[in-house]
């Protein structure tokens, strides 16, 4: 007697499931490798007659010289953008600006 073989049922849904879980997989992977490349092969600072210019990937600051209190090495990796270790921090008004009104709006919610 011949051997039968009999296909499964497909149900659409369960297919597409799979296939969304496919292509979601492969947007996650390519993410994974463009973004650290663009960030790698981006990462600017850039002087101009009277700002900062900071590139690195998507993300983009300017500083107004005028606004810098103080810059200082450090090796902390969370302190810039930078491809090594040896950085320089720059602090600047803004950002004791806005400590400054976080800090008032937390006085006045307590």
């Amino acid at each position: 007697m011949l051997d039968q073989q009999f296909r499964s049922k497909v149900d659409l849904w369960l297919v597409a499931i799979v296939a969304a879980s496919a292509v979601i997989a492969l947007l996650v992977l390519a993410v994974a490798e463009v973004v650290p490349a663009w960030v790698f092969t981006s990462t600017r600072y850039t002087l101009t007659a009277d700002r900062l210019l900071v590139k690195s990937g998507p993300f983009r600051w300017q500083v107004p010289l005028a606004e810098i209190k103080s810059i200082a090495p450090t090796r902390n990796p969370l302190s810039s953008p930078a491809w090594s270790l040896d950085r320089l921090r720059i602090d600047y008004s803004i950002q004791r600006a806005f400590l400054a009104a976080v800090e008032a709006r937390r006085t006045l919610l307590s």
